[in-house]
């Protein structure tokens, strides 16, 4: 039972103990309204704890949620890490072989201006 419930109570047995009786206008005798308000301030209270669990409840669930969301963006950010690297391993073997491939172009025409250069000067002769 929460600390206002109690409180409520203690309040509660205190305004039986101290219940007034009014008289009115043809009426007869009344319990002060006192009363009556107290009991509605209880009810109002009951409510509004059973509102406070379903809050929880609800806060509860959010967490759970939250920690199951976290756990699949890290998931997610690890594939995206493990693609990306292994596209940046794939991309840098072809530019690795395309490199290969220039520099035998490369050494094939630098051996071939001195054999064009020679056959020039005959031909000039």
């Amino acid at each position: 039972m929460s600390q206002c419930s109690k409180a409520l109570i203690e309040i509660s047995k205190g305004v039986d103990e101290q219940a007034e009786f009014m008289e009115t206008y043809g009426r007869g005798k009344k319990v002060n309204n006192s009363k009556d308000m107290l009991s509605a301030l209880q009810d109002k209270v009951v409510k509004l704890e059973g509102f406070m669990g379903n809050v929880k409840e609800t806060l509860e669930k959010v967490d759970r949620h939250t920690t199951k969301l976290e756990s699949r963006q890290d998931q997610l950010k690890e594939q995206v890490v493990d693609a990306f690297n292994a596209n940046a391993n794939s991309t840098q073997g072809v530019f690795n072989t395309i490199v290969g491939e220039l520099i035998k172009k490369n050494d094939a025409f630098k051996a071939v201006v001195p054999v064009l250069k020679e056959q020039n000067e005959e031909l000039k002769e």
